[in-house]
């Protein structure tokens, strides 16, 4: 019984060790991909105060961090994205760490959620969750946090603290070209903008689809993706 008790307490440990080390091999070929070595993620003088998250999740995530489309992904069980500093960060040792050479990240998960390192802007890079089909043409979401002021006490009336307050907006993007803004209100004209395809737009009238609607929207696409640009 007790050799018994021995290699089950033996063989946890080997489990231990094996996970521990893979773990580190992921870490430190994440940090050889980025060629600048650990970074740690800083924050700005006073942010610790802040009410509210700069995450875009409250719980950190197991996730994966891709820097092409077709290259191995590094997997992580600590993953999250901080929207206020466009940094995608995970835990290592306790410590907050960003994944070096952001502007390489070409996507990354988020437990079952995918976000696209994409440019908008003309010149700006960010990671828009995936909310369509992965195709042609891609429906995003774009995270914004900014620090919204608190206001100083009056009176009786007590103030209150400085305070992350996010918001999102709706982009589409077809391959190998910006992502776009588009006004949910023209959700039509937008997608029209983007895509010339009669047989899409009867499949938008058949199916009595509204454009203005995010879900008919992400249909209308995923059915464009996988019917006719494939």
């Amino acid at each position: 019984m007790k050799v018994k008790s021995l290699l089950y307490f033996t063989s946890a440990i080997c489990l231990l060790s094996s996970q521990s080390l893979m773990a580190q091999f992921f870490t430190s070929e994440l940090h050889n991909e980025g060629q600048g070595g650990a970074l740690h993620f800083k924050i700005n003088p006073g942010e610790e105060s802040i009410d509210g998250n700069p995450f875009i999740n409250e719980e950190w995530k197991t996730g994966k961090v891709y820097f092409s489309k077709d290259a191995k992904p590094f997997e992580l069980e600590k993953l999250n994205f901080s929207v206020y500093h466009n940094e995608v960060v995970y835990i290592e040792n306790d410590s907050k760490m960003s994944v070096p050479n952001k502007n390489q990240i070409y996507a990354f998960t988020l437990g079952d959620d995918k976000f696209m390192g994409v440019i908008f802007n003309q010149k700006d890079k960010g990671f828009f969750k995936l909310l369509s089909t992965e195709g042609e043409i891609m429906v995003l979401e774009r995270s914004l946090c900014v620090i919204q002021k608190g206001e100083p006490p009056k009176g009786y009336i007590e103030g209150t603290k400085d305070s992350f307050a996010k918001r999102t907006e709706l982009y589409l993007m077809k391959t190998g070209h910006d992502a776009i803004k588009i006004n949910p209100k023209k959700g039509e004209e937008e997608l029209n903008r983007i895509i010339e395809s009669e047989e899409l737009f009867k499949f938008i009238k058949d199916n009595k689809l509204k454009m203005k609607k995010k879900e008919d929207l992400i249909e209308a696409v995923n059915y464009y993706n996988s019917k006719i640009s494939s």
